[in-house]
């Protein structure tokens, strides 16, 4: 779906001061992609916001990792063109790393490459009623 298919739309979003880069990142997303988004509702977490979507308020921009909250009334749709949200950076201590946290370390290490590489990315999707 394209974000500009988006533009009538009401939005839901975090209020900026609670994650002011993820803000600042939707509203460039959209200016970039021809409108300013008519931002009705705020909300402090993504069940909230999941919720204002089910009940047909609004829509919302979201990572692609709330995907995994399933809720009943919404609707995922990948947003294009995509771009990155946020950079995510693995903190560890190399001198009590778990096997766990080594594979984790190896994951993120494989995803960072391929990103070098130029795969496509999908970091935001669009909760939609």
């Amino acid at each position: 779906m394209p974000l500009a298919a988006l533009a009538d739309e009401a939005f839901a979003l975090f209020p900026r001061q609670r994650a002011p880069v993820f803000y600042d990142l939707i509203l460039d997303s959209c200016k970039e992609a021809g409108f300013r988004p008519r931002i009705t509702h705020e909300a402090a977490e993504w069940q909230a916001l999941a919720s204002l979507v089910a009940a047909g308020l609004v829509v919302t921009l979201a990572p692609e990792s709330v995907r995994n909250l399933p809720r009943a009334g919404v609707v995922y749709r990948p947003i294009r063109p995509s771009r990155d949200i946020a950079q995510l950076d693995v903190v560890y201590s190399a001198a009590h790393l778990s096997p766990v946290g080594r594979a984790l370390l190896a994951v993120a290490r494989e995803v960072g490459a391929e990103r070098k590489r130029g795969a496509p990315p999908q970091s935001a999707r669009v909760l939609q009623r």
